[in-house]
């Protein structure tokens, strides 16, 4: 179809440590429907006439010098504009290393632009705020299909209890932190299924 993914960075060396990482991102730039662009994209997004189902902005830590003017309620204009009617725009934030008022500023900037914004935690302290003109609706039965409902809900939750439980076992500290820390690598592996159910199934005045 006319599927296509356009990229657009700053940093040329971006794409350098992307051929080297082939292996292991299925060798992206190789992909004819992958188009890589060294520029800025905040212009691009203020210039362009093209329309795009998804925009995907992912700056540095909101702190950084340089970097304000892509939490701008301008730049989510800019992007709004050039969404399709059902198009998503995803702000990547973390949530830690920043105080409060800086992650309720981005909230309520996106908040102004976009009649609904949406939270999805991908891991750790990071998130992923998900814009649209109009709420999402979800197919859930594609979602379990696509990413395995079953699998991810039920069987990361039993080795995970199994390690929790084991912790106090261990003979030493060292084990039991070893043992801790596994488990917390597998125990947040089912946290985008469970979101994406709820969002499904749940009306936004019970969630």
């Amino acid at each position: 179809g006319d599927e296509a993914l356009r990229a657009i960075g700053l940093e040329p060396i971006v794409l350098e440590i992307a051929r080297q990482s082939s292996a292991v991102n299925q060798d992206v730039l190789s992909n004819p429907k992958v188009h890589v662009r060294i520029g800025d994209a905040r212009e691009v997004l203020l210039t362009t006439s093209q329309r795009y189902d998804l925009i995907a902005s992912e700056p540095s830590n909101p702190f950084r010098a340089g970097i304000a003017s892509l939490f701008t309620r301008e730049y989510y204009q800019a992007a709004s504009d050039r969404l399709t009617d059902d198009g998503l725009f995803l702000q990547w934030l973390q949530a830690y290393g920043v105080d409060a008022s800086a992650v309720r500023t981005v909230y309520a900037t996106m908040g102004s632009v976009f009649p609904s914004v949406e939270t999805w935690q991908t891991r750790g302290g990071d998130i992923v705020l998900v814009g649209a003109k109009r709420a999402p609706v979800y197919d859930v039965a594609r979602i379990a299909a696509r990413i395995g409902l079953v699998n991810t809900m039920v069987f990361t939750h039993l080795p995970s209890n199994v390690l929790l439980m084991l912790v106090p076992l261990m003979p030493n500290l060292s084990l039991a932190i070893a043992v801790f820390l596994l488990r917390f690598s597998i125990s947040q592996m089912d946290v985008p299924t469970r979101q994406a159910y709820t969002m499904a199934v749940v009306a936004p005045d019970g969630r």
